[in-house]
């Protein structure tokens, strides 16, 4: 912590940035996988023992081992977002009223 608490609190609203914006990665690469699988029936899925010759959807394997995320990643990213909440609104209280009114209140 820095003896501004100004800059401590802006430096806490950004950590709150980058945790969100890591936990939409992560959303964002469920997301992809769960649309790809969403009518499993006609699916296979490339670069596995398990390719079968079908007329409906194929998709690469790599795309589902690669970026996956793991559940403790999923927790781990969700609980730095809630640390760095927890964060930003503690600097934003310490902050003097008077110099808050010049400040964008918390995010969340």
């Amino acid at each position: 912590m820095n003896a501004d608490p100004v800059r401590d609190y802006l430096e806490a609203r950004n950590a709150v940035e980058q945790a969100a914006e890591n936990v939409q990665r992560l959303i964002r690469t469920i997301a992809e996988a769960v649309g790809s699988l969403s009518d499993w029936r006609n699916v296979t899925i490339t670069h596995t023992p398990y390719r079968t010759k079908t007329e409906g959807y194929t998709t690469d394997s790599r795309r589902f081992v690669d970026p996956w995320p793991t559940a403790n990643q999923v927790a781990e990213a969700l609980g730095a977002w809630h640390q760095a909440k927890q964060g930003q609104h503690s600097t934003f209280d310490r902050v003097a009223e008077d110099v808050r009114q010049g400040l964008v209140p918390p995010l969340v």
